[in-house]
């Protein structure tokens, strides 16, 4: 018992930890302590592979159940995809791959693909981009119903700030895709929408080709 009371308040005081960290301070073999984040109600993290835990009562979720700490992030709803699920779920007018994104700061086409290959979310067009519904009929006729009435969607325009690390992006890695180049300007902590960056890199003859 002391020793469990021991690795709690060091979790708590170090706020995130990995299965590797917490062994390390008892004697716990990775079973026991694996164990023990179950028991405990621990939050894994959908980034960073999933290597780092939260107790459950530390977490200050906004409304959309998300958290974020020094870059880790955790959702009240597990994993990465069970979160985007759930978001497009709650949504009143379904959401895009790049509100998922900025949402989740994380690149969401890949899994997004997966997920309307899977039969979890529907894709469909509006306004010349993928938006994703539920797969129940009337909460998806409610959902497309709500998009229509807000009318075309404005295209989305770089930041200069955005452009300039996009083009940067572009140098240091010319065969990246478009996606893979708006990730990393994103892991810089600036706003970068997949669709603005691929008009951009379009409009000046740098979009890869294919």
């Amino acid at each position: 018992m002391e020793k469990s009371k021991m690795v709690l308040e060091r979790f708590r005081e170090k706020v995130v930890m990995t299965v590797e960290e917490l062994t390390c301070l008892r004697d716990w073999s990775t079973v026991t302590v694996r164990r023990r984040l179950k028991k405990w109600g621990a939050h894994t993290s959908y980034n960073h592979n999933g290597r780092y835990y939260v107790l459950p009562d530390v977490p200050r979720f906004d409304h959309h159940g998300l958290w974020t700490y020094e870059g880790i992030r955790f959702s009240k709803h597990g994993t990465l995809t069970r979160s985007a699920v759930q978001l497009v779920e709650s949504s009143e007018a379904g959401m895009s791959a790049s509100e998922l994104s900025n949402l989740l700061g994380y690149e969401m086409h890949p899994v997004l693909s997966r997920l309307t290959g899977s039969g979890a979310l529907r894709r469909e067009r509006y306004s010349g981009r993928n938006i994703y519904y539920s797969t129940r009929p009337r909460k998806f006729t409610a959902q497309n119903k709500a998009r229509g009435a807000r009318g075309p969607v404005a295209a989305d325009v770089l930041s200069g700030e955005a452009a300039i690390m996009l083009l940067v992006e572009k140098i240091k890695s010319p065969d990246a895709d478009v996606r893979e180049l708006a990730a990393h300007v994103r892991n810089l902590g600036i706003r970068v929408e997949v669709e603005a960056a691929s008009e951009f890199l379009r409009r000046y003859g740098l979009q890869k080709k294919t």
